[in-house]
C-alpha cells in the first residue's frame, strides 16, 4: 500500500510593516530568509508517515507576496525535510485540489467520484469546548527555532469564530513556471516578517485540498485560517480506486448516492501548527512540527451465536465483512471540528475472537458464543436520530459468508450503542463535532444469532435488533 508521505506546509506571513526593500520587484528577492523544517513523528504510532514506501515526487512552488500579507506553500518529505515549493511569487504556480502544482506530473491526479447530498444529525449530549487558544488538542502550538536569530517562540493560535464558513470554488490561474523551481531543496526562501505555520499530511488518494487552494487564491478577500478544511475523497462501492472493496457487497442503506464510500484503510489526518514567529532576513532558521492525529480509532464489537440443530445443519462462518454509515468526511483544521451534516460510509473486515481477545477460526461443530470485532480509523461516527431507522447514518451492515452454503446479510441500528460510546462533543448549533477521545468502543449488546440460512431472534435482552437484509446462494464450483 502506497501512502504519499509528504507534509503540505503553508507559511502565512502576517507582516506588520513593509519596507521598500520588501516590496521590491526583483524576481529573486534579496531580502528573504532561509527556513528549514523537521518533523517529530512520535504520534504516528502506525508508522504511516515513516514507512519508507514513498518516492520523492516533485511539486512546484507556491508563494504570493502582497502589501501587508505574503504566502508561501511547499511540500516537504516527512523523513528528511527536503521538498518542493508549491507557490512562489516569481513563478505564479498554484496547487490544485490534490495539493499538487498545476504543472506537477506526480501521482496527484486522482479526483473524487461524486458528491454526498445525504445528511445526518449527531445526537451526542456533550458540549463543545474551546480553550481560547484557537488550537484544540488536534494541533499543538510548539514550533522551535534552532538556528540563529529568534529561538523558541510559542503563543496562541488564531482565536476566532470556531464555525467555519462555506468555501467558494477556487479558480486556477494560468501557470507560468520559472526555471529552478522544479528542483528539490531543504532551504525554503521566505520574506522577513511574523509568520504563522501549519502542517498537514498529504495523500492524493485520500484527501481533497480545495480549501487550501481557495485560501491561497483568495486570502486578500478576507479569508482566514478558520476557512480551511480538508475533505476525504469518496468513491463508488465498486470503484477500482477504492482499496480493499468487498467483492459482492450489497448496500442496504443507500443514502447520498453510491459514490459515498471512504477508503477502508483510511489514512489519519496528521496536523500541527507553530505559533506566530518572527523570521529575520539573512538568517537561516529551522522549525520542528510534531503532528498529532486528528482522527478517531474505533472498535466495533458484538457477539455471534450459532444455532445447530442436527448433523445436516452444521455450518462454518468463513468471513464477516462490515459496512458502517455516519462518518464525517470534512474537517476544519483550525478548530479540529468535523462537519456532521454530511456523512459517508466505509467497508471493513471483521474477525472472530474468543472471550479473552484471541483471534479464532470458526468450525462446523462450534456452538460457542464468539466475539466479532472490527476496527476503523475515522473522523468519528454520527448517530441515527432514533433507534428505529434503517437508513441513514448510524447503521451497521454485515455480510456473513457461510462456507459452501449462503451469504447472510444483516443490519442493525446503532442508536443506543453510539449513545453509550459518547464519541464526540457537538457544537452549540449541532452542525459540527469535536472528538472526546482518540480511541472509542462501540459495543452492541444484542447477540447476532444465526443458523446456516438466516438470522434468528435473540433472547439475550439486548436493546438492538438485528434485521435480515438478504440471503444469497453461494455458487460452488464443481
Amino acid at each position: 500500500m502506497k501512502y504519499s508521505a509528504y507534509i503540505v506546509i503553508a507559511l502565512l506571513a502576517l507582516l506588520a510593516a513593509c519596507t521598500k526593500a520588501e516590496l521590491c520587484d526583483e524576481p529573486d528577492h534579496p531580502h528573504k530568509a532561509g527556513i528549514q523544517f523537521a518533523f517529530d513523528w512520535a504520534n504516528d504510532t502506525k508508522g504511516i508517515m515513516t514507512d519508507g514506501k514513498d518516492d520523492n515526487d516533485s511539486v512546484l512552488v507556491l508563494s504570493k507576496r502582497i502589501i501587508g500579507t505574503w504566502i508561501m506553500a511547499c511540500r516537504v518529505a516527512a523523513n528528511d525535510g527536503t521538498g518542493f515549493y508549491l507557490v512562489d511569487s516569481s513563478s505564479s504556480n498554484l496547487i490544485d485540489s490534490n495539493g499538487t502544482s498545476t504543472t506537477d506530473t506526480s501521482d496527484g491526479s486522482d479526483t473524487s467520484e461524486g458528491t454526498d447530498d445525504g445528511t445526518g444529525t449527531g445526537t451526542d449530549d456533550g458540549t463543545g469546548t474551546d480553550d481560547g487558544t484557537g488550537n484544540t488538542d488536534g494541533g499543538t502550538d510548539g514550533g522551535t527555532g534552532d538556528g540563529t536569530g529568534d529561538g523558541t517562540d510559542t503563543g496562541t493560535g488564531d482565536d476566532t469564530d470556531p464555525t467555519p464558513s462555506t468555501p467558494t470554488t477556487p479558480t486556477t490561474p494560468v501557470v507560468t513556471p520559472q526555471p529552478g523551481y522544479d528542483l528539490p531543496t531543504d532551504i525554503f526562501k521566505v520574506q522577513a516578517g511574523l509568520f504563522k505555520m501549519i502542517a498537514i499530511n498529504r495523500d492524493t488518494t485520500e484527501f481533497d485540498y480545495s480549501d487550501i487552494v481557495n485560501y491561497v487564491s483568495n486570502f486578500e478577500n478576507g479569508s482566514t485560517l478558520n476557512d480551511i478544511c480538508v475533505e476525504y475523497k469518496r468513491y463508488g462501492s465498486t470503484s477500482p480506486k477504492l482499496r480493499g472493496a468487498v467483492p459482492g457487497w450489497a448496500d442496504y442503506n443507500i443514502y447520498g448516492g453510491d459514490a459515498n464510500y471512504l477508503q477502508p484503510d483510511m489514512v489519519p489526518v496528521y496536523y500541527d501548527t507553530i505559533a506566530p514567529v518572527t523570521i529575520t532576513h539573512g538568517v537561516q532558521q529551522k522549525f520542528q512540527f510534531k503532528p498529532v492525529v486528528m482522527t478517531q480509532n474505533i472498535d466495533i464489537r458484538f457477539h455471534i451465536q450459532k444455532k445447530i440443530e442436527n448433523e445436516e445443519s452444521k455450518f462454518q462462518i468463513e468471513d464477516v465483512f462490515g459496512g458502517i454509515s455516519g462518518i464525517p468526511y470534512r474537517l476544519n483544521l483550525s478548530t479540529g471540528m468535523f462537519d456532521v451534516r454530511n456523512t459517508a460510509k466505509m467497508m471493513f473486515t471483521c474477525w472472530l475472537e474468543d472471550e479473552n481477545g484471541n483471534k479464532i477460526t470458526d468450525t462446523e461443530t462450534n456452538t460457542g458464543r464468539m466475539v466479532c470485532r472490527g476496527n476503523i480509523d475515522v473522523m468519528s461516527l454520527v448517530n441515527s436520530p432514533d433507534a428505529e431507522r434503517l437508513r441513514g447514518p448510524g447503521l451497521l451492515q454485515l455480510m456473513i459468508r457461510i462456507k459452501g452454503k449462503k451469504t447472510i446479510r444483516v443490519k442493525v441500528n446503532l442508536h443506543n450503542p453510539l449513545n453509550r460510546a459518547n464519541l464526540y462533543y457537538p457544537s452549540d448549533d449541532g452542525d459540527w463535532g469535536y472528538i472526546r477521545k482518540r480511541h472509542g468502543v462501540v459495543d452492541i449488546d444484542a447477540d447476532l444469532v444465526i443458523d446456516e440460512k438466516a438470522v434468528l431472534p435473540s433472547d439475550d435482552g439486548g436493546m438492538e435488533e438485528w434485521i435480515q437484509a438478504g440471503v444469497d446462494d453461494i455458487v460452488v464450483d464443481t
